[in-house]
């Protein structure tokens, strides 16, 4: 996937319901077809990484975004250089007038959910955000839940 082909396509810096996720070569990926909750959603912001906490002064390993894609993928047999830029879901990121992009506890609750289909056979990676140091989490964490209905639809 690719956040910037996603972006160019649909002339947007997100992707609600109807919209859909695009290949840097732009071919459809998923399309979203339902969303409850506020409808936040990023692509801006690139997966979290040991570099990042280095800047904040972590030392040793902190768990990233960029770990989980690369192990995950490792299972599948897939290197990745560059590891892609994310569809952060629930990541509320507005923009402010300054242009400044700023970080907001997600306004999702437990049972808040986004719906894709498919639009091509896909390997999809989720991590959980790792991110401890801002309030894009919030104070306390939830379980997440996963379904994947692989029926075809005709």
């Amino acid at each position: 996937m690719s956040t910037g082909h996603t972006r160019a396509t649909n002339r947007r810096f997100s992707v609600g319901v109807g919209g859909t996720l695009y290949t840097n070569h732009r071919r459809p990926i998923l399309t979203m077809v339902e969303d409850t909750s506020p409808g936040y959603h990023d692509m801006l912001f690139p997966p979290c990484d040991i570099w990042r906490y280095r800047s904040k002064g972590v030392e040793g390993w902190h768990p990233s975004c960029e770990e989980n894609f690369r192990l995950a993928v490792a299972e599948l047999g897939h290197r990745f250089i560059v590891v892609p830029t994310p569809f952060n879901v629930f990541q509320n990121t507005p923009f402010l007038e300054d242009g400044v992009i700023d970080i907001r506890e997600t306004e999702t609750r437990p049972g808040d959910r986004v719906v894709f289909r498919a639009e091509m056979d896909i390997v999809v990676v989720l991590t959980a955000c790792s991110v401890d140091d801002v309030d894009a989490n919030g104070p306390q964490r939830t379980d997440m839940q996963i379904e994947v209905d692989d029926r075809a639809v005709s």
